[in-house]
């Protein structure tokens, strides 16, 4: 796997985890 791979996926996961953690605060 390339580096930006594994930056792209890091960033998705990353997005990932605020947008879960938002919404159970948000709700």
């Amino acid at each position: 796997m390339s580096i930006e791979g594994v930056f792209r996926e890091g960033f998705v996961t990353t997005s990932l985890d605020a947008v879960i953690n938002w919404t159970r605060t948000g709700s």
